[in-house]
């Protein structure tokens, strides 16, 4: 079966066992940067965008420094600068303790940028938000209503997903739909991606891609913390001792049945 056909196939396996996910509305993404994936939500309560976030494997985005600060304000805030007292849910929040804010991620805190006399630890203010153009300050934080609208605030959240290693749809998971993406990219010529099965980040989808996709095959793992991908979106390493084990499936996938003759 050549690799147009086979990857037909997968691809009907993959819509027929796909499930839409009922939630917030994505208004943009993926926008990738730093080997991370981000989306724009609809706007909505801080509870609703973080769950619609961990619907597709993330969170609310957890903001570690200056630079990640200005891309979120940078890429997002153009989109919702024309709603009044517009705010960037983020996953920074005290819901569980008064004062101690942490990031939904579990992540630790090594960076904030809040305004001028925030946070303001106003009653049930208890998560946070990046200014758009409340504050006349934009990507200044500032402590929110959970539900964003008791002081007239039009908050949008902002997901942030980490990708697994070797899992190009993003789904959480390394398995027969990233073979499939693989088996489709393989050796063609182009600028590949993370999202086309180049794990390595060498703009081409190869046998180390193929050895790195099977040394972390049937890999399942929650965000950050669990995942051997590196910090910043580094490449995975290759897997130089699998090598042979990516040969002998490189060889299988590209072998070709000959064409009968008309």
């Amino acid at each position: 079966m050549n690799r147009y056909i086979w990857t037909f196939v997968l691809a009907g396996i993959v819509g027929m066992n796909s499930a839409k996910v009922a939630g917030v509305v994505v208004l943009r993404g993926p926008v990738h940067d730093s080997g991370h994936d981000y989306y724009l939500l609809a706007q909505s309560t801080w509870t609703d965008a973080e769950a619609q976030a961990a619907s597709m494997n993330g969170h609310l985005a957890t903001v570690n420094n200056a630079a990640e600060n200005a891309f979120i304000v940078d890429t997002f805030g153009p989109t919702v600068d024309g709603y009044s007292r517009a705010s960037l849910w983020i996953g920074l929040n005290d819901i569980d303790n008064e004062g101690q804010f942490v990031w939904v991620s579990g992540e630790s805190v090594a960076y904030t940028n809040w305004w001028s006399g925030e946070p303001s630890s106003g009653p049930d203010e208890d998560v946070v938000g990046i200014d758009v153009n409340l504050l006349g300050s934009p990507g200044a934080w500032h402590d929110i209503y959970a539900d964003g609208s008791t002081s007239s605030d039009t908050v949008f959240g902002v997901v942030e997903i980490v990708p697994e290693p070797a899992d190009a749809n993003g789904d959480g998971k390394v398995d027969i739909y990233d073979l499939a993406t693989l088996a489709n990219h393989y050796e063609l010529p182009g600028q590949w991606s993370w999202a086309h099965a180049d794990f390595n980040g060498d703009h081409s989808v190869n046998v180390y891609d193929l050895a790195i996709l099977a040394n972390h095959y049937g890999y399942t793992a929650g965000r950050l913390g669990d995942s051997p991908v590196a910090s910043g979106g580094d490449a995975v390493p290759e897997p130089a001792s699998l090598a042979l084990l990516g040969l002998g499936a490189l060889a299988a996938l590209r072998r070709r049945p000959k064409q009968a003759a008309d």
